[in-house]
């Protein structure tokens, strides 16, 4: 809530749109698109499609124009794997069109989806408040930008930080070790064991095991790329899965919840 922002408090749960998020409640498992519509806003329909066919419950966007990216992130070489680009490039490709989001949210909400976003300015931020958008997500590379975070988390929603390593202004952990992909032997899942205030993981380690691992070792929050099963190529194939494993993921979280 606005309150349990401005008092700093940090929750062991949270509520985005109708759903509980948190110890005894089921796993909040989120689609991420990225760019991964490769540009086609048909392709992003799809995604969404198959984000609930696979048993999430929400989808993620990215919404940020390019003076909004730029200023933050600067306009140097994009790091690994994508070092032979500089970052305009990059942003270039996997931008989703500002325009694109009133259809999308409107698509993911008919199919019983949570839609939400990760924000990256003040002009994406109104967009996103114009849609009633539940929740906002803070990229592991912003995580020390406490003006975003604060702008974000004046709305009164919901904020996740991934990467955050400490309890910051009401604003939700989420544990995102590092790497692109990250490596099996550097996901360290167990840290979630000890970290009540770290709520669940973003994953960069595209193996549906993972996130069932997560859930034993305490997550309430799973997030994975998803993209198609046709085989198209994307620039963030190395961390995704594509529809076929979502759901194999979803199902393996499932059956591990029901063990626990």
């Amino acid at each position: 809530s606005g309150a349990a922002w401005r008092t700093g408090s940090i929750g062991s749960s949270m509520r985005i749109a109708e759903r509980e998020v948190g110890a005894g409640h089921p796993c909040f498992i989120t689609a991420e698109i990225s760019g991964n519509h490769n540009g086609s806003l048909d392709r992003a329909i799809a995604l969404v499609h198959a984000a609930d066919e696979a048993g999430a419950d929400a989808v993620k966007f990215q919404a940020f124009s390019m003076d909004e990216i730029l200023m933050l992130r600067g306009t140097g070489q994009a790091l690994p794997p994508w070092e032979s680009m500089t970052l305009p490039e990059l942003y270039a490709k996997v931008i989703t069109p500002q325009d694109w989001f009133p259809k999308l949210f409107q698509e993911a909400r008919s199919c019983g989806l949570i839609p939400f976003a990760s924000v990256f300015g003040l002009d994406s931020l109104a967009l996103l408040e114009s849609l009633d958008c539940p929740a906002y997500k803070i990229a592991r590379p912003d995580k020390t930008q406490a003006w975003l975070i604060h702008a974000a988390g004046a709305t009164g929603k919901p904020v996740l930080v991934s990467g955050l390593l400490y309890p910051y202004n009401g604003a939700h952990g989420i544990y995102c070790p590092g790497g692109y992909p990250c490596r099996r032997e550097d996901l360290r899942l167990h840290v979630l064991w000890g970290d009540d205030w770290l709520l669940g993981l973003s994953c960069h380690y595209p193996h549906p095991l993972a996130g069932a691992v997560a859930v034993v070792c305490g997550a309430h929050y799973l997030e994975f790329h998803l993209t198609l099963d046709d085989g198209v190529p994307t620039l963030d194939d190395c961390v995704n899965l594509t529809g076929t494993r979502f759901r194999e993921m979803v199902q393996l979280v499932r059956r591990a919840e029901a063990m626990l």
